[in-house]
């Protein structure tokens, strides 16, 4: 989480903390960035009417232990570095149409994660992004996507995956170790 104070810039409104005791800094542009939530949470739904929360910061909830579910609203467009990695018990996250880009590490080591449906909007999934997320065994990539960074779904027990026509970049070992997978449709 976030140093409140780097929040004090021009436009800043107020700090807002939601009823799942998520603490955003809301400001006079309409936009909201997340500062801190109570790493105790299970359920999490991101957003705060009015506003517009633009990304999930890097390594926002690296590491936590505790969250299970998690709704990402309309309006994001990227995912941080490492924003969820190493959130062992995982399990569903609900991303927004509006989704361009997950950076690297982004779910790296989420491996009870098994519910997650890629936007059409995406273009870039980063290096690492999915790396060991062992329970996920379906997964649609859309026909926006441009990139696949390297190792993005290491060790990831895909069945069947279908690469767009869009994909122009596919990095080293990107589906390295999916011993699971049958074929792959390019």
């Amino acid at each position: 989480a976030s140093d409140r104070k780097d929040y004090v810039a021009w436009g800043f409104e107020k700090f807002y903390t939601d009823s799942y005791g998520v603490t955003y800094a809301l400001f006079a542009n309409g936009t909201a960035s997340l500062v801190s939530y109570d790493t105790n949470l299970t359920e999490i739904v991101l957003g705060v009417d009015g506003y517009t929360l633009k990304e999930i910061p890097s390594s926002f909830f690296y590491n936590n232990d505790n969250l299970i579910s998690i709704v990402i609203p309309e309006g994001v467009t990227k995912i941080g570095d490492s924003a969820f990695e190493e959130c062992s018990y995982l399990t569903t996250v609900t991303l927004p149409s509006t989704l361009v880009e997950i950076q690297n590490n982004a779910f790296d080591w989420c491996n009870r994660l098994t519910s997650v449906e890629l936007p059409e909007n995406l273009t870039k999934i980063g290096e690492y992004a999915f790396y060991y997320c062992q329970a996920i065994t379906d997964l649609t990539l859309p026909n926006s996507l441009i990139e696949i960074g390297g190792y993005a779904f290491y060790a990831v027990p895909l069945q069947l995956t279908y690469i767009p026509a869009s994909v122009t970049t596919i990095g080293d070992y990107a589906f390295y170790n999916c011993t699971s997978l049958a074929s792959v449709t390019i």
